[in-house]
């Protein structure tokens, strides 16, 4: 996994909003997660934390003996759109690597944008079919409401997901900007110092 805030671990973020106990409870518990194949989705606003929160469901699941995959959904959309003129893969082939590991990660879907959404929803359907059928849980990240997820996943994917799933909306504080801003505080107070500003 890339990014800033990937070094981070539970201990170094901060744990006091609704959504990020409940992400802390979900990790704690990644095993009962993952025998009772319970889906998470972590919806609402941007810059709150969920793509944090599911390195950090992964890393637990991964330290608890299990496989887990981290994929940016349109980043994977490409991929599998770009394979079809390549003719390197099939998109059997790339729907069985999301169906393998114990724990799939889906982060920000419905960000794809591809016409209508017509070709992520085809996919979503091939994916979370997948899974449902081998009984592996999938946790999803979206910048979306419910009702705007249920859209951008389609009526059968979301069917197949929304019963065994818990809904964590990520409408606190904007996590990201206070732990960068904090990063570069530092370094920028002594250049800031260095050109005569205050």
């Amino acid at each position: 996994m890339q990014g800033t805030l990937y070094h981070l671990g539970w201990k170094n973020v901060q744990i006091e909003h609704e959504s990020w106990r409940m992400a802390r409870a979900l990790g704690e518990s990644v095993a009962d997660m993952l025998a009772d194949c319970i889906n998470v989705a972590m919806v609402d606003l941007k810059g709150r934390g969920k793509t944090q929160t599911e390195g950090l469901l992964a890393r637990d699941a991964i330290d608890a003996g299990h496989s887990a995959l981290v994929v940016s959904w349109a980043e994977w959309v490409d991929e599998v759109q770009s394979d079809y003129t390549r003719r390197a893969r099939t998109q059997a082939e790339h729907v069985a690597t999301l169906a393998g590991p114990d724990l799939l990660v889906l982060d920000d879907v419905g960000a794809g944008g591809s016409k209508e959404g017509e070709i992520e929803r085809k996919l979503f359907t091939r994916v979370i079919g997948a899974r449902y059928n081998a009984r592996k849980p999938t946790v999803i990240t979206a910048n979306l409401s419910k009702k705007e997820l249920e859209a951008a996943m389609g009526d059968r994917a979301f069917d197949r997901i929304q019963h065994a799933c818990e809904w964590v909306v990520f409408d606190g504080p904007q996590y990201r900007a206070e732990v960068e801003s904090a990063r570069v505080q530092g370094t920028l107070a002594r250049i800031r110092q260095a050109a005569g500003r205050r």
